[in-house]
C-alpha cells in the first residue's frame, strides 16, 4: 500500500507511470515534490536592504519606507516633504522610535551602522534611547 499526499494507493514507485494514463489529469494526486516546487515559486524571496541611497534621495510620497535588513530602519516621508531616518525597536515590551537623523545629513549607510548598536543594545536588554539622552550634553 502506497500513500501519496494522503490519497491510498495499491501499487508502488515503479509501476505508477503503467497506471497513471488511466487516471484521468483532474484524478492524479500530485506528488509531494511537484507540491514543494509549487510553493516555491508561489512564496517569494525577501528582498534585503530596499532602500537605496537613489531612493531616499528621491521619494517625495509622504509615509514609511522600511529597509528590509531586519534592523527595524525606515525613513519616514511627511506631508511636507522632510524625510528622517528612524529605527524601531520593541523596548520592554513598548514599541519606541529612535531617530538616526535626516537623509542629506546621514547616509543610508550611516543610519545602518547606527541601527545595529541599538538592536544589539535592546537585545543585551539596555535602553539605547536612555544611553543616547544621557551621553547628551546638559
Amino acid at each position: 500500500m502506497l500513500i501519496l499526499t494522503g490519497i491510498e494507493h495499491s501499487c508502488s514507485f515503479l509501476n505508477v507511470s503503467e497506471y497513471a494514463n488511466d487516471i484521468p489529469l483532474y484524478r492524479r494526486p500530485k506528488l509531494l515534490w511537484q507540491r514543494f516546487e509549487s510553493l516555491k515559486t508561489a512564496i517569494p524571496e525577501r528582498k534585503q536592504n530596499i532602500l537605496t541611497p537613489r531612493f531616499v534621495e528621491t521619494v517625495a510620497q509622504p509615509g514609511r519606507y522600511h529597509d528590509g535588513g531586519g534592523l527595524g530602519l525606515f525613513v519616514h516621508v511627511t506631508a511636507n516633504g522632510s524625510k528622517q531616518g528612524v529605527q524601531r525597536v520593541m523596548l520592554r515590551g513598548r514599541r519606541v522610535h529612535i531617530r538616526l537623523g535626516s537623509p542629506p545629513v546621514v547616509t543610508l549607510a550611516m543610519a545602518r551602522e547606527a541601527a545595529l548598536p541599538n538592536k544589539r543594545a535592546v537585545y543585551q536588554g539596555r535602553d539605547p534611547l536612555a544611553e543616547k539622552r544621557a551621553a547628551r550634553p546638559s
